[in-house]
């Protein structure tokens, strides 16, 4: 009768085998879940890409093969009252969505790669956004004035922005390559240029004297349809150095500033790479047969600026995903003449 009365429960040692069995289980565990979860968000990042493909072909058929320019690399803020202007938006090697947003592209979440080890200060916003009109953001003196108040009524919130859009996440090739060589002194004429100040120079061909380019050139065109005849360097034997569009690639997972060490997917190292032909396919770091983008010294080589070793991005100042540094400012007071802001009194 007493040892049915005895209240069970486990002893101190049973106690400590179960606690180290479940500790092995959950080791041996991890690592799959670990698998899995890269895998999802791998496959969520490829599909986003695919999508962003597609957008690019039907541009193209648009504007006679072309694939959207790059980044325009511009002034974003307004001139002081010298005439300076002082912030460009450099670094920033990513598609100019402007023209293909919201006409081709109904949302720029698609350049969102959950897979990302960038993050936002702010866990409520969004990337891409202009916060302008957000709360938390708005400034006072703009909601104390009843002139103000039935047009800010009809912008609160973030709203997508293509200006903020940035290679955070993804990476465009504006220009043909196939070759690491080839990326390799596209990226130096980049980094130069942007060092020198140079503005909107993405949309048209990059010259690069030394016959470093396709077909051994000194131009390195502009991402289009067919652009693999560039590549053909004798016309008596083309095949030797001819180039198949399903080689040549548009748009990759970005590399984070700390290169091969922070990789955005690392389950396996490397990352997903849309081709001209419109296929996008997973490539390992480091690709053994050197070919861009996850290659060791192109991964090194395009995570900074060669020419300073600079990797701010001057992103606009009213943008989610500006820098820490950047003290936020509306858009209006850089943009007062847009055409959103006619019915508000600044």
């Amino acid at each position: 009768m007493d040892n049915l009365q005895r209240k069970r429960g486990f002893t101190l040692l049973e106690l400590l085998v179960s606690v180290t069995i479940i500790g092995i289980l959950f080791v041996l565990i991890l690592p799959a879940l670990m698998r899995a979860r890269e895998q999802a968000r791998r496959a969520y990042c490829n599909n986003s890409i695919r999508q962003i493909g597609i957008v690019f072909l039907m541009w193209a058929n648009d504007h006679d093969g072309y694939y959207p320019p790059g980044a325009p690399n511009n002034y974003w803020d307004y001139p002081d009252s010298r005439g300076v202007r002082h912030h460009l938006q450099r670094n920033n090697f990513i598609c100019d969505a402007r023209g293909f947003y919201p006409e081709y592209l109904d949302t720029l979440k698609v350049f969102v790669c959950p897979g990302s080890v960038k993050v936002l200060a702010d866990e409520r916003l969004e990337w891409y956004n202009d916060i302008t009109f957000m709360d938390g953001y708005l400034e006072s003196i703009m909601v104390t004035d009843p002139r103000n108040r039935d047009a800010i009524e009809g912008m609160l919130g973030q709203r997508m922005a293509p200006e903020c859009l940035t290679d955070d996440m993804y990476t465009y090739l504006p220009y043909a390559i196939k070759t690491e060589e080839q990326a390799l002194f596209m990226w130096a004429e980049l980094h130069r240029l942007m060092y020198e100040g140079v503005i909107d120079f993405m949309a048209d061909d990059l010259y690069c004297p030394g016959g470093h380019a396709p077909g051994g050139e000194s131009v390195f065109h502009r991402m289009q349809q067919g652009v693999s005849r560039f590549f053909i360097s004798d016309i008596n034997n083309p095949a030797a150095t001819s180039a198949s569009e399903s080689e040549i690639p548009v748009l990759y997972d970005s590399i984070s500033d700390l290169g091969a060490l922070q990789l955005n997917h690392v389950v396996p190292p490397g990352g997903n790479v849309l081709y001209l032909d419109g296929h996008v396919g997973y490539r390992r770091y480091p690709d053994e047969q050197h070919r861009p983008p996850y290659t060791d010294l192109l991964v090194e080589w395009t995570r900074r600026n060669v020419y300073d070793n600079s990797v701010t991005q001057e992103v606009p100042a009213w943008c989610s995903n500006r820098l820490p540094e950047t003290m936020f400012e509306p858009r209006y007071r850089h943009r007062p003449n847009d055409a959103m802001y006619k019915n508000l009194v600044f």
